[in-house]
């Protein structure tokens, strides 16, 4: 199948009246409707500068370079920061910015999971193919950014559906269609198939550190630079309002401490973010929280870190969400309320 979606039909759209020509995968369109050209030597190649119809995917105005499809191992690299033993995307057939991207995982007997899950039966573990399928989601949502190499993680997986096991010899052929994309927030849905057959589907939520390399947050950390990452002076599209904080509503709430392991990290200094016991008066949302450009926020709420709050909802005046706390879509939480840790409203009911 990853051969077929690579390839071009040699007819045209209308038997060669219009010399235009279609993609060999049912329901791709041709150049002029999906953004994906096609050379003279009949070989794919994406056209990153083409602008997405949907509303809610803001592309970077500084468009990635065109690329030349299928996408291999170096061009891989290139975009994403995974490297071996944890590069799970071996190809990538078709890639249009804005909108939707697939990539192909060859699951061979030698992979060293197999050894223990399980003896005798091996099953690629579900974990392991929701990664594989997040990085091809990657590609797409770096390369619509442009910021290659930037780092990304999981705010939230929802609805992920196992419908067969994934065994040593499937061909896993993952489709990551775009559906939000508003600075470093991003949602994702993703369709697994093998055999033409559903796998594994789920939809993603990403938070994309603004940087264009994921050298500059390593080298940050560790005060060494990352030899085969190079950043680049790629420009990175501004970050929703809701999510861009004066250093004033910070500093009330920022302790400084040093880190005293008698190491080479003794003389770091970590911020240290507390909840607030009384309202601040000052909206507030930590760097690590993910909260929807269509949340309504009103004055002095206090959203903590890792928290993540969805779209149409409502947090009252001077409301504190303390850390990891997730707010659902459609929620309304009134004025001078406190969330604890770990809580979630507005999901679904756990009870059976």
């Amino acid at each position: 199948m990853a051969e077929q979606s690579s390839q071009n039909a040699a007819a045209s759209s209308n038997g060669g009246a219009t010399g235009q020509p279609q993609s060999a995968e049912k329901g791709v369109k041709n150049s002029g409707a999906n953004g994906a050209a096609v050379t003279n030597a009949g070989e794919r190649t994406s056209t990153a500068g083409a602008s997405s119809n949907n509303s809610k995917v803001q592309m970077s105005k500084t468009p990635f370079p065109a690329l030349q499809m299928p996408l291999g191992y170096e061009e891989i690299c290139e975009i994403l920061p995974h490297r071996y033993p944890f590069l799970l995307v071996d190809k990538i057939t078709e890639l249009e910015p804005g909108k939707r991207c697939v990539g192909v995982k060859n699951v061979t007997a030698n992979e060293e999971f197999f050894q223990g899950h399980f003896p005798g039966h091996p099953v690629m573990p579900g974990v392991l193919i929701l990664e594989a399928m997040a990085q091809v989601a990657g590609v797409l949502t770096l390369v619509s950014r442009n910021t290659p190499g930037a780092l990304s993680y999981f705010a939230a997986i929802e609805k992920a559906r196992f419908r067969q096991p994934v065994r040593p010899g499937d061909q896993v052929i993952t489709e990551a269609e775009l559906q939000v994309l508003r600075g470093p927030y991003c949602k994702v849905h993703v369709t697994g198939r093998v055999d033409d057959q559903i796998v594994v589907e789920a939809d993603y939520t990403f938070m994309t550190s603004s940087d264009s390399a994921a050298a500059a947050i390593v080298s940050q950390q560790t005060g060494q630079p990352v030899a085969g990452v190079t950043p680049t002076s790629a420009a990175v599209p501004t970050a929703p309002s809701a999510l861009v904080q004066s250093a004033a509503a910070v500093a009330p709430v920022v302790q400084t401490v040093a880190a005293s392991n008698g190491n080479a990290a003794a003389n770091r200094r970590t911020p240290v973010v507390t909840a607030p016991r009384e309202a601040s008066g000052e909206t507030f949302i930590h760097p690590t929280a993910l909260v929807d450009p269509d949340a309504d926020l009103e004055e002095g709420a206090w959203i903590g870190p890792f928290c993540i709050v969805e779209g149409s909802t409502r947090i009252g005046r001077g409301t504190v969400l303390e850390a990891n706390v997730t707010i659902k879509r459609g929620t309304t939480i009134g004025a001078r309320c406190r969330i604890w840790p770990h809580v979630v409203l507005g999901h679904e009911p756990q009870d059976m």
